[in-house]
């Protein structure tokens, strides 16, 4: 009676297979041989998913482990328990080129096929992000065969801070990230702490820390992606504007949703102005067996498609993170060397307002080279090894094209009612300003590598038709601002003067 009943149980019990199927369990296929067989017993039937070059299983008895190394944000201090190392897997990845006389930049490469670069043995970086219990954890577990890499919950934040997972037979890391939960400073804390971890990356040129991949969790159960979600990504990985993003949607039990949420993926991303172009794949995945009822359960797929779509858009996003990394540096060089330009053009204005009889130019000239050595040390373009680089931006200051273009454009201005100090202060003030300008466009050129401390006669074209030529159109919406507030208020200070300078040249720019 009891056999009967086991039978009937065995028989209504349901599997749902990879494939969406679902077969009682009497039609599974039978692999096992018989127990009183002379064959060993063989292993519990296992999802087909493994990392990326594990080596075959020489013991079909023992379950499948991976040497593992774990890295808490305090670096070289791993975590109680946990043991191992790796031996790194090659992968493409840049490294200096051979200094063409330039600066730091001169090593770099933006190309799209990373020419200038040699290839490195060091693995690429996978940043997983995503909101409080979308399933993160558990995601990393199952990549790496393990129920104690990352601790599990259910809605609620497990990460305390970032990690840094790895084995020696996957060809990436896995960075994992605190969870984006529903209060604002604790989305803060989150997005603070990734970009905290990639400004330290990109200062210490860490490429164990560098970000090339992310991967972005949503939760395939809540069928919802709003923008604000969207912008919490972006903000956290601001740093990594042209990394590829892989968007994972965890829990994805349901066939027919997962359409659906695949829709939605892509819609959300491309109606985001900043991550439009990021988007590499949507990859539905159940990381573990779920069971929905007594006897009917899910088991996990979709891994193996996330691994491979990691590995294809690994070398793009190396090559996307140099870049990022390049764009980073120039916006930092630039806020220092605005900084610097704006206090010279302070000094020039200064001493052009001073009534005497000595010709402005040979009183700029001390302020023009010091100008041109600070701005050389921000880009690392060395003052004594490029003279004559150094040399011509000196010559197309205020005694060069650029200061003559600017009396030119003068001239040309009729009806002018200000005083000569003040007319001065302004020739003054613009020269230096351009002549700043001009030489940060020049070093940041060479920074990049684009161009060579030698392509002096490119210097001398660049500085007389982009940066005098663009003086000469804006001199006379200068004059006629400084005019009419001299007419308003009676009077004028050096600032108002380099404040218009500088409103007027930003303007052309733009």
């Amino acid at each position: 009676m009891d056999n009967n009943n086991t039978n009937q149980d065995n028989q209504n019990s349901l599997v749902v297979s990879n494939q969406g199927q679902q077969l009682p369990q009497n039609q599974q296929p039978q692999n096992q041989p018989a127990q009183d067989s002379k064959v060993p017993p063989r292993q519990p039937y296992q999802p087909a998913y493994y990392p990326i070059g594990a080596p075959p299983q020489k013991n079909p008895e023992e379950p499948l482990q991976y040497p593992v190394h774990i890295k808490s944000k305090k670096r070289n201090k791993p975590p109680r328990g946990m043991k191992g190392g790796h031996t790194p897997i090659a992968l493409p990845k840049f490294q200096k080129a051979k200094n063409n006389g330039g600066g730091h930049g001169a090593n770099r490469s933006t190309s799209g096929d990373g020419q200038g670069y040699t290839s490195y043995s060091d693995k690429a970086n996978v940043v997983v992000i995503g909101n409080s219990g979308v399933g993160k954890s558990t995601l990393i577990n199952s990549v790496f065969r393990s129920e104690e890499m990352a601790e599990t919950g259910i809605g609620e934040a497990t990460t305390k801070e970032m990690r840094v997972y790895e084995s020696e037979d996957l060809n990436f890391r896995l960075i994992d990230t605190m969870g984006f939960e529903h209060g604002i400073i604790s989305q803060s804390k989150a997005i603070l702490a990734v970009k905290k971890w990639s400004k330290e990356s990109i200062k210490n040129d860490d490429r164990e820390r560098q970000i090339n991949v992310i991967w972005y969790c949503i939760d395939g159960t809540s069928r919802k992606m709003f923008k604000k979600n969207i912008d919490m990504l972006a903000r956290a990985t601001s740093e990594w504007r042209s990394v590829p993003i892989i968007v994972v949607i965890t829990k994805s039990y349901s066939k027919i949703e997962r359409e659906e949420n695949i829709a939605m993926v892509k819609k959300a991303f491309a109606q985001h102005k900043t991550l439009a172009n990021n988007l590499k794949a949507v990859i539905p995945v159940v990381s573990r067996v779920y069971k929905i009822d007594d006897g009917v359960n899910v088991t996990p797929e979709g891994l193996a498609e996330l691994l491979c779509a990691t590995e294809k858009v690994i070398p793009e996003g190396i090559i996307a993170s140099q870049n990022d990394i390049q764009a980073y540096e120039f916006k930092q060089k630039r806020v220092m060397a605005q900084s610097v330009i704006a206090t010279s053009t302070a000094a020039a204005v200064t001493i052009g307002a001073v009534p005497i009889p000595i010709a402005d130019g040979a009183l700029l000239t001390p302020l023009e080279v010091g100008l041109i050595k600070g701005l050389s040390q921000i880009y690392g373009v060395e003052f004594e090894k490029n003279s004559e680089l150094l040399q011509t931006l000196i010559n197309a200051g205020a005694a060069g094209i650029i200061g003559k273009t600017a009396l030119s454009a003068l001239k040309a201005i009729p009806g002018i009612n200000i005083a000569v100090s003040a007319l001065n202060a302004i020739v003054a003030g613009s020269v230096v300003y351009v002549l700043g300008q001009g030489t940060v466009y020049v070093f940041e050129k060479i920074y990049s590598g684009e161009k060579k401390p030698s392509d002096v006669e490119w210097v001398r074209g660049i500085m007389e038709s982009n940066f005098a030529k663009t003086l000469s159109g804006q001199m006379e919406f200068i004059i006629k601002d400084i005019s009419f507030i001299l007419n308003t208020t009676g009077k004028i200070t050096a600032n108002d003067i380099m404040a218009t300078i500088i409103k007027h040249m930003k303007k052309s720019k733009g």
